[in-house]
């Protein structure tokens, strides 16, 4: 971790570890209910969703099958170019379950919607649904919306709980806004 990956770069802070526990009890409880009886399988975004799903499986009381899909749209900036690049050639076999998208942040709407059509393309799941810890407030030119989200949030850009800038302040187990200054002088 370098120095300057800590809670003291964050200019505030809008959920801390207490709040974020706490709703992903509520939500876990909801997912258990829902697909209880269900062949489920999570499939998770990586790499921002690695806390989120560990914190989110850890707390599932059902059966499931994990699987992990390395997904690109930021490449280091602070708003997403609109590209998503789905770094994998075969998708894994979801023939006949119910799948379960788990994303750390529902922003434009282009990474969810590019992992559905290729999960539905490619893999005949008997249903496909998704789990975010965050929604922005914002339009969107997607005609599509997590069926769990965590909060919403106003359009601005957040770190921490595995939400990153340049791959740092993933590790922090809150999630924030980070100074301006910080984000004019990345290497500070």
């Amino acid at each position: 971790m370098s120095t300057n990956d800590n809670i003291n770069d964050l200019e505030s802070v809008l959920f801390n570890e207490d709040e974020i526990n706490s709703r992903l009890d509520e939500l876990s409880e909801c997912i258990s209910k829902q697909y209880g009886k269900s062949k489920l399988t999570i499939v998770s975004i990586m790499n921002g969703s690695l806390m989120l799903t560990a914190g989110l499986i850890s707390r599932l009381r059902i059966a499931f099958d994990l699987r992990c899909l390395n997904v690109e749209s930021y490449y280091g900036e602070t708003k997403s170019k609109g590209d998503v690049f789905i770094n994998s050639k075969k998708m894994p076999d979801l023939s006949g379950r119910s799948v379960l998208i788990v994303d750390d942040i529902f922003d434009t709407g282009k990474t969810l919607k590019e992992v559905i059509k290729r999960i539905n393309s490619e893999c005949n799941p008997l249903e496909v649904s998704c789990f975010t810890l965050l929604k922005k407030k914002k339009q969107r030119q997607v005609n599509i919306a997590p069926d769990f989200v965590g909060f919403e949030v106003e359009d601005s850009f957040l770190v921490g709980y595995g939400l990153d800038y340049q791959g740092r302040y993933r590790n922090l187990s809150v999630i924030g806004n980070l100074k301006k200054e910080v984000i004019a002088n990345p290497s500070t």
